[in-house]
């Protein structure tokens, strides 16, 4: 039968490529299918004419993030470490300061409220059935109310409760009452705790996060299909075919990589309805838009200044400097998110380049150098994307659904960042949730070997 392989993977994003590697190694035909006219997904590298890299989707990576880091020796890639050194810049009330510490400038008792709030977040965190939140013994109380009313009853002053919503809503690319402290505390102990939370931007690659994806896809050959969306489902009870721009592939089993919410605009067979009714009915989708800067140097580093920028009362909210260690060229990376980002898509986009750059002279001082180059990438309108760094379910959606994101459907398997249990909506969780997702359909199909993993 034309396009029949064991294993049909939708999705060439990091999730689906590794799942595919991890296969294959295992000695099984796999056929990955990808919408898009490109491999990387959610990370998305551009070289310029220079030859300078700069990553519009996922950048950086953390030491404990063992498998990314593995496949980083594997391959040889080269990383760089963000450059800190020097003041950042905060906002204190409705004004903007430097700071050269980690916390921004607040009275004493509101570093205390701050710490204490910290301290329960990460106690919770520290304790918490990652893999299964709905047996946390608050679970029913934790997942039915926002985090921001959690925030209101749990934190004394103004100054640490709008520190905890900015860092919680610019992680989560939404509004904090949309979600549950359910759905913080998973996302916090899928990283390991909030020691491990702040190594997330160790470091990233010279040559763009998409190296990594364009290495997994050498490795598999020519089994990738580009421009191919799946657009239906049939099932005859041992062969999934599935119905694409392209034509018709068959596999025993398949994994859908992708985000929950485009698998719900594939059409599926009425067998599947009522397990697929489980999944979470209401998600909250990541609005995030990346603006990347790049001026011939990295001039604010002779201010004094590290390029970052923690904004939550500015058109941007968040600033970092992405240039190498000698700051030549320099680049900078503004993030818009939550409801700041809805609708930026539409405003014209000369207007939008100088909204981005009168911030950059606003919170850095006026640049001495014009732009050499400016570019945007609006996730949330990015149609195989629609939101990033990933879905998030809303409030009581936790105890409604479970874990139905990761839960296979027969002969159906899901990875994807958003299903993992560790290091969740970062590259990491994308390979781990593929590494879990290889494993289920090896043990399917009676060809588990041990050891899948490559760390």
């Amino acid at each position: 039968m034309k396009n029949n392989t064991d294993v049909l993977v939708v999705g060439a994003g990091l999730s689906g490529l590794y799942a595919a590697r991890l296969l294959q190694q295992a000695g099984v035909s796999v056929a990955v299918l990808e919408a898009r006219d490109r491999i990387g997904g959610r990370v998305l590298s551009q070289r310029l004419s220079d030859g300078t890299t700069i990553d519009l989707g996922a950048q950086w990576i953390s030491p404990s993030q063992r498998r990314i880091n593995a496949l980083v020796e594997k391959y040889q890639l080269k990383t760089i470490i963000t450059h800190t050194q020097g003041d950042s810049t905060v906002n204190v009330g409705a004004s903007l300061q430097r700071n050269s510490g980690t916390i921004p400038p607040m009275s004493w008792l509101s570093k205390l409220d701050l710490l204490q709030i910290s301290w329960r977040i990460d106690r919770n965190a520290n304790r918490f059935p990652v893999d299964k939140p709905w047996l946390h013994p608050q679970a029913e109380q934790l997942d039915r109310l926002s985090f921001a009313d959690w925030l209101k009853k749990n934190t004394l002053t103004d100054g640490a409760r709008a520190y905890w919503r900015y860092v919680i809503e610019s992680g989560l690319c939404n509004s904090s009452a949309k979600f549950s402290p359910l759905e913080v505390l998973q996302q916090v102990a899928s990283i390991g705790g909030l020691k491990q939370l702040e190594t997330a931007e160790y470091a990233f690659f010279p040559d763009g996060a998409q190296t990594i994806a364009q290495k997994l896809a050498e490795e598999l050959g020519n089994c990738i299909h580009l421009q191919t969306a799946v657009r239906s489902l049939e099932y005859d009870g041992q062969l999934v075919g599935l119905h694409s721009d392209r034509g018709k592939f068959y596999g025993k089993r398949v994994i859908f990589a992708l985000p929950p919410q485009l698998i719900a605009k594939i059409s599926f067979p009425c067998q599947f309805a009522r397990k697929l009714a489980q999944r979470p009915k209401e998600l909250v989708l990541g609005k995030i838009i990346k603006n990347i800067i790049v001026y011939e140097r990295a001039w604010w580093r002779d201010l004094g200044l590290n390029g970052i920028a923690d904004t939550p009362k500015e058109p941007i909210q968040y600033l970092a400097d992405v240039s190498d260690r000698a700051g030549k060229p320099g680049i900078l990376a503004a993030f818009i998110s939550g409801n700041d980002a809805i609708g930026q898509n539409q405003t014209d986009s000369k207007a939008y380049e100088t909204l981005v750059f009168d911030y950059v002279d606003k919170i850095l001082g006026k640049a001495p150098l014009s732009p050499q180059y400016f570019k945007t990438m609006d996730w949330t309108a990015e149609p195989f994307s629609c939101g990033g760094y990933a879905s998030r379910r809303a409030i009581g959606e936790w105890i409604n659904g479970q874990n139905a994101l990761a839960q296979p459907c027969e002969p159906i398997h899901f990875a994807g960042t958003q299903t993992a249990t560790e290091w969740r909506s970062y590259m990491e969780g994308a390979l781990q949730s593929a590494e879990r997702a290889s494993a289920e359909v090896l043990t399917a199909l009676d060809r588990y070997v041990e050891p899948l993993k490559t760390y």
